[in-house]
């Protein structure tokens, strides 16, 4: 399996646990299999109604992890409109006739349309539930410790539920004692922001990115559905959740929300339950930023280069310079500590056709010193993710800067660029 090598400067960087418990992980993008392909024809379902459902390439990818994990108890977070909840079961039973599938959803109507039951189009298709199927309405992902249907352990999660950060974390959270080790979470909309830009819904993506394990996502241009593989040991999976919450939040949680994760917790290793509760105690929360302070300035430009007037609200696109001449980086200038935090970085890849790797350099300076720094290889086409944290300690304002390089001499530099997704200050 292919890995991306990281190199890992700072400890406030959002890997900080892969360095941790090991180093680079690989990420593998799937190409459906035709067997995924034919079995989606013959039997995916949509109605015109249901807003915001899986697609056939999301189908595709989910049938071939089902197939080749064969789990025996899957739990679906995220219910809405019932098209995944109804792939799922007719999966199982086609496929599976011993797995069953335990869907919730917070809501008891169908959040597009109150006039519709959440999961309706399962009584569209079936008239009633299967009996591989047992549907709680009503139940939030912090409900599932203590309701009655459940198992005693899931082996297959797929997530699809708030998608605001950190939601996607609490709700792994709370079930995680209940997860089998070395199960894979499936999310959906992992790239949804990215794809829409009007979209605030991060926090698939922030997790799925952030995970320092095992990957998977969908090759598929018109798939938008990824999976993250949990380590056998449990405080690993729970480092790796607390550290993408340390990613300022998009929507405010109260702590009572976090009991049932707290409780997941408690027989892992004390320090980690405890640095959770730090957390959600004092969340970090995103702010809006006051751009008209801001300056930005460019370092050896070139003419291949694309530069946007505001790096909040279009993508950046930064062509290296050759070997000799001064790298090419852009700096924002007077970022005031008191209204961003930090900045994400939700996507950033190089040109298929670069002649080499290229190295992305990001820091955070203030006061003239380095208070936050990341140095990343890109040498394939995955898309990268990363996020630099001021510290709490940063007084006044701090600079951004973003710098793109070749690594090895080139004789021809055509293609060696690098497109950031528009960045997030928060």
């Amino acid at each position: 399996m292919p890995s991306r090598p990281w190199r890992i400067t700072c400890k406030t960087d959002i890997v900080a646990a892969c360095a941790q418990w090991g180093g680079p992980v690989g990420i593998e993008d799937c190409g459906a299999s035709r067997e995924a392909a034919a079995y989606v024809d013959a039997r995916y379902s949509r109605p015109p109604w249901a807003k915001g459902s899986i697609g056939r390439a999301d189908a595709a990818f989910l049938f071939d992890l089902i197939m080749r994990e064969r789990p025996r108890a899957l739990a679906e977070i995220g219910v809405a409109s019932g098209v995944s909840t109804v792939f799922l079961a007719t999966l199982l039973a086609d496929r599976l006739r011993e797995s069953r599938l335990y869907s919730v959803d917070k809501l008891s109507v169908f959040y597009d349309d109150p006039s519709r039951p959440v999961g309706a189009y399962i009584g569209e298709t079936f008239g009633e539930a299967p009996s591989n199927l047992t549907l709680g309405a009503g139940v939030t992902s912090t409900d599932i410790r203590l309701w009655p249907s459940r198992p005693e352990r899931f082996d297959f999660v797929f997530l699809d539920a708030n998608h605001m950060h950190p939601w996607p974390c609490l709700d792994l959270l709370s079930i995680l004692d209940l997860i089998e080790p070395g199960a894979w979470i499936a999310l959906h909309d992992i790239r949804l922001p990215l794809r829409q830009a009007n979209s605030q819904a991060f926090g698939p993506l922030y997790l799925f990115e952030s995970w320092p394990g095992e990957r998977r996502s969908a090759a598929h241009g018109d798939a938008d559905i990824g999976a993250i593989r949990l380590y056998e040991q449990p405080s690993r999976n729970a480092a790796a959740l607390i550290e993408c919450c340390r990613i300022p939040w998009q929507s405010h949680i109260p702590f009572s929300e976090w009991r049932s994760a707290l409780d997941a917790l408690s027989h892992t290793n004390f320090e980690v339950r405890e640095e959770l509760r730090a957390v959600v105690a004092q969340p970090p929360l995103a702010r809006t930023s006051n751009r008209a302070f801001w300056e930005i300035t460019i370092r050896g430009p070139n003419p291949w280069s694309r530069i946007p007037h505001d790096l909040g609200s279009a993508p950046l696109i930064l062509h290296a310079n050759r070997r000799g001449e001064p790298a090419i980086s852009v700096s924002v200038r007077r970022l005031r500590r008191s209204e961003c935090s930090g900045i994400v970085f939700p996507g950033f890849k190089r040109s298929p056709d670069a002649p080499g790797p290229l190295q992305v350099e990001l820091s955070l300076v203030a006061n003239g010193a380095r208070i936050s720094h990341r140095v990343i290889t890109l040498d394939g086409p995955e898309a990268n993710f990363a996020f630099l944290r001021a510290p709490e300690e940063t007084s006044g304002t701090f600079d951004l800067d973003i710098g793109v390089s070749l690594i090895d001499q080139a004789e021809k530099i055509s293609g060696a660029w690098v497109k950031f997704e528009p960045l997030q200050f928060v």
